[in-house]
C-alpha cells in the first residue's frame, strides 16, 4: 500500500512538473521568437534539462495538451541548437504516439490531426536538411501540411510554421512550390496582422528569387522584409534577410555596410546561440576577407563554417563554401586543389539534391 502511495505521488510530481514546463514553453512563444530572444533564450536553456523531461512525460501519458503547448518553442529550442538528429528522434517518436492514441473524442480527435501534422514537419525537413533525404523528407512534411488544414477552423499559425518549413525544403529544389507555400504565408500574415511572420516570409522569398538569380524579386522582398525588421524589431529569423542584404551590397561594392551586417550578425547570433545564423556570417567575412586581399583568413573562415554545416543541417551553404574555398585556392596557385573543391561542391548538391543552389555555387 506504501509503495502504491509513493508511485502515485510520483506521478502527481511528475504531471505538475510537466504541466509548469510545457506552460513556460507556451507562455514564452512571442518572447523567444521577438520580444526578447536573447534573454528568453538563455532562460530557457538554462531549463533544458526539464523541459526534456517534461516533454518526455508528456509523450509517455500521451497528454495531448501538453504536447500541443509546448511543441512550437520546443522546436525551435532545438532547432536554434542545431540539433538536427535529435529533432528527428524526438519528433518521430512522440508522433508515433500520437497517431496511435485511440478512443479520444471530437474534440481531441482535432487536437491530435493538427499536432501529428506539426511534429511531421519537423521531422521530414530535417530528414531532408540534416541526412539528404529530400523526397522522404518532403512526403512526410506534405502530409503534415494535409493533416494541419483538413483540422476545422485551420489554425492559422500552425498553417503558416508547416508552410514556411515546407518551403524552406523546396526552397532549394523546386522555386515555384516555395513561392506558392511562401506567397500563402504572407497572405496568412496579412490577414492576421503578423508583422514579424511577414518579415520572416518575405526574407525566405527574397532567397527563393536570389538562388535561381531572379534579383529584381529578390531585391523587392529584401525590402520588404528589411522594412518590416527596421519597424518592428529583429526576430528569430533576422539572419536570413540580412544575410542577403550582405550578399547584394558586396555585389553592389559597399564593403564597409557589408562589414557592419556581418559584426551585428556575429554579435545577435552569439546572443541567441544561432548557429545557423554563424555560419552564413562566417560565409559572409570570408567573402569580404578574400576581398581585402587577406587570403589566410578568408580560409578560415570558410573552413570554421564548414565545420557547423553538418552539425546545423544548412546543406544550402556548404556549396557555396565550397566554391570560396576552390577561388580562394586559384588565386594561391593551386589549381589542383581548386579543381577538388569544386568537385566536393558538386558531390554536395548532387547529394543533397539542390538543383537551384548549384546555380548559386556556379556564380560564387
Amino acid at each position: 500500500e506504501k509503495l502504491a502511495d509513493i508511485a502515485d505521488a510520483v506521478v502527481r510530481a511528475r504531471d505538475r512538473h510537466c504541466a509548469y514546463f510545457t506552460g513556460l514553453l507556451a507562455q514564452r512563444y512571442e518572447a523567444l521568437l521577438w520580444r526578447r530572444p536573447a534573454e528568453t533564450y538563455r532562460e530557457l536553456s538554462a531549463e533544458m534539462d526539464n523541459i526534456h523531461a517534461a516533454w518526455a512525460w508528456a509523450v509517455e501519458q500521451g497528454d495531448l495538451d501538453a504536447m500541443d503547448r509546448a511543441f512550437e518553442v520546443y522546436w525551435q529550442l532545438l532547432d536554434w541548437r542545431g540539433a538536427g538528429e535529435v529533432i528527428i528522434t524526438v519528433f518521430n517518436d512522440a508522433a508515433e504516439k500520437v497517431a496511435n492514441l485511440h478512443g479520444v473524442d471530437a474534440s481531441q480527435e482535432r487536437q491530435r490531426l493538427c499536432l501529428l501534422g506539426e511534429m511531421l514537419i519537423p521531422v521530414g525537413q530535417r530528414r531532408a536538411h540534416n541526412l539528404g533525404l529530400r523526397t522522404t523528407g518532403h512526403d512526410l512534411a506534405i502530409k503534415g501540411l494535409e493533416l494541419i488544414r483538413q483540422v476545422d477552423p485551420v489554425d492559422q499559425r500552425k498553417q503558416f510554421w508547416a508552410q514556411m518549413r515546407l518551403g524552406l525544403i523546396s526552397i532549394e529544389t523546386d522555386t515555384l512550390e516555395a513561392e506558392h507555400l511562401l506567397e500563402g504565408c504572407i497572405a496568412i500574415c496579412r490577414n492576421s496582422g503578423d508583422h514579424h511572420g511577414l518579415a520572416i516570409a518575405h526574407g525566405e522569398l527574397a532567397w527563393c528569387f536570389f538562388l535561381p538569380q531572379i534579383l529584381d524579386k529578390a531585391r523587392w522582398h529584401l525590402r520588404e522584409s528589411l522594412d518590416l525588421i527596421a519597424r518592428y524589431g529583429r526576430n528569430r529569423w533576422s539572419h536570413v534577410s540580412h544575410n542577403l542584404q550582405g550578399v547584394f551590397q558586396i555585389q553592389d561594392g559597399d564593403y564597409a555596410a557589408a562589414q557592419k551586417v556581418v559584426e551585428e550578425m556575429r554579435r545577435f547570433s552569439r546572443d541567441i546561440d544561432n548557429r545557423h545564423a554563424v555560419c552564413l556570417a562566417l560565409g559572409l567575412q570570408a567573402q569580404l576577407a578574400r576581398i581585402n586581399g587577406n587570403y589566410n583568413a578568408a580560409r578560415s573562415l570558410c573552413e570554421q563554417a564548414l565545420q557547423m554545416v553538418e552539425r546545423v543541417g544548412t546543406p544550402d551553404i556548404a556549396p557555396y563554401l565550397w566554391v570560396k574555398l576552390s577561388a580562394l585556392s586559384r588565386l594561391e596557385g593551386k589549381h589542383e586543389e581548386a579543381a577538388s573543391f569544386l568537385d566536393q561542391s558538386a558531390v554536395y548538391v548532387d547529394r543533397h539534391r539542390l538543383s537551384a543552389v548549384s546555380v548559386w555555387a556556379e556564380q560564387g
